[in-house]
């Protein structure tokens, strides 16, 4: 019961602010301290993993140290690993196709589809040593950046695309001296 907002508030993360594997900081709500304090349990710390419970379920985030202290709608679970597990491990592994056909599978309803929290702490896993994980989360943080990279790149080229083709269709640059070029074979 987070309230309508609060200037200076305590931020509350709600389902819709978790995209991509991560938390979307513009637009969070701000809730009532005097309302915060009634929900203290289920404050967030730094590193914290959260998965999405109600309406979309199986979206994950690690919660960023600036959101330390933020608080949680009752439609998000929060994951507080044991010393020696890796939080990085851990929401790759949360966001794999096996662990996401897991959840899916745990879901039910109709108007509003959920997941139960007992259901998210039995799902299945392997969990490798200290070292792999930290390993693979080397790996997938590697190539999460590389499509990150490349996911920009292609905006930027889309955006020049979508400009040059208002520009032709407008008269603002003009092909005619194109036109009259003679074309070359292709081999």
């Amino acid at each position: 019961m987070p309230g309508r907002g609060h200037e200076n508030g305590v931020p509350v993360i709600k389902v819709k602010d978790i995209m991509g594997g991560r938390i979307l900081q513009n637009g969070l709500l701000l809730t009532d301290p005097r309302i915060d304090r009634q929900y203290r349990r289920s404050r967030l710390h730094s590193g914290d993993l959260l998965v999405t419970i109600r309406g979309t379920t199986g979206r994950v985030a690690v919660v960023p140290p600036e959101l330390d202290g933020a608080n949680i709608t009752q439609d998000t679970a929060r994951v507080r690993l044991a010393p020696g597990y890796s939080r990085r491990f851990f929401n790759f592994l949360l966001q794999s196709p096996a662990l996401q056909d897991q959840i899916s599978l745990h879901t039910i309803g109709q108007a509003v589809k959920g997941i139960n929290i007992d259901d998210i702490k039995r799902l299945l896993v392997i969990i490798p040593s200290p070292e792999e994980q930290e390993a693979i989360a080397d790996g997938l943080e590697a190539i999460d950046a590389s499509i990150h990279i490349s996911q920009d790149q292609l905006l930027k080229l889309q955006l020049t695309k979508t400009g040059l083709m208002q520009d032709l269709l407008t008269g603002k640059r003009r092909v005619s001296s194109l036109l009259s070029q003679p074309s070359e074979a292709v081999a």
